[in-house]
């Protein structure tokens, strides 16, 4: 039997937003349908796991939203719209952390920098940080550099501001430059990125695996992004994913935040090299 993960459409949010439900026909109605969104980064990765849950639940059905960022998933579980949120950033107090909400720890992944040049590339910070500031910016080999940018409130980023604070502040400066685009979602990003020959981009390595894009993690300093480095802590440069519930979120619900905390889902998350974390 197929399994039965539902991808909406981008348009069909102003329906959730709008009216907090998704219409169901007659012959849903004996199905229990979990809603599950947020940050893009882990979307992928959730429906690799929910297509393996519900292949076994012939009476359950997962439905992965589009991306809504880490802010819109925790809104979205906290309205009652989706059942199960993914963020990329703990919950704040001011958001319902620890009353309304519940966070409960996912997986840990790198933070990378990527890149469409087959078979990545391999830099030192300094010498990223003076490409990305060249207004007509070469790979070392000559070759040209497309860079990407995210929104300033990405929390890829913020990670970058810590433990690679050159490069960081390289791609904050180039945000002065018009020519430079900036991608709104994290799918949207790897798929620019895709088009772009020589893309210089920022990203995560559990995404990179999960969508299985024709991308390619870049070496800086001599840091290699991959479960094993994760593991050995030898990559600082790391993102934690929490799945937010409802303290009052239904039986399914919970059911399948449980199967995303177990070693079937542990085992799928390190091969897209990710850590779970408990």
């Amino acid at each position: 039997m197929a399994p039965k993960i539902k991808m909406l459409p981008v348009a069909f949010l102003t329906v959730l937003f709008c009216f907090g439900a998704v219409a169901h026909g007659p012959l849903a109605a004996a199905e229990t349908e979990i809603r599950v969104g947020g940050t893009g980064g882990a979307l992928a990765a959730i429906s690799q796991l929910g297509e393996h849950y519900a292949a076994s639940r012939p009476d359950v059905t997962v439905t992965v939203l589009p991306s809504l960022g880490s802010g819109g998933g925790i809104r979205a579980v906290r309205d009652r719209i989706i059942d199960i949120g993914v963020s990329g950033r703990p919950v704040r107090e001011d958001e319902g952390a620890g009353s309304t909400l519940i966070q409960v720890p996912f997986a840990r992944t790198a933070v990378a920098l990527i890149t469409s040049r087959p078979g990545g590339a391999k830099v030192t910070s300094q010498v990223l940080k003076a490409l990305i500031a060249d207004p007509s910016p070469m790979w070392p080999d000559g070759a040209p550099m497309h860079v990407i940018l995210r929104p300033p409130t990405e929390t890829d980023y913020h990670v970058l501001e810590a433990e690679l604070p050159s490069v960081w502040q390289a791609l904050v400066e180039a945000r002065d430059r018009p020519e430079v685009p900036v991608t709104a979602t994290d799918q949207e990003n790897l798929e620019l990125a895709v088009t772009l020959p020589g893309s210089l981009t920022t990203g995560t390595l559990l995404q990179l695996r999960a969508e299985d894009q024709p991308l390619y993690p870049v070496m800086i300093d001599g840091l290699v992004p991959s479960a094993e480095t994760l593991a050995s802590g030898d990559y600082p440069p790391i993102k934690d994913f929490v799945l937010v519930v409802r303290s009052d979120a239904s039986k399914a619900a919970k059911a399948f935040v449980s199967f995303l905390q177990g070693e079937d889902a542990a085992v799928h998350l390190r091969a897209l090299g990710a850590i779970p974390i408990r």
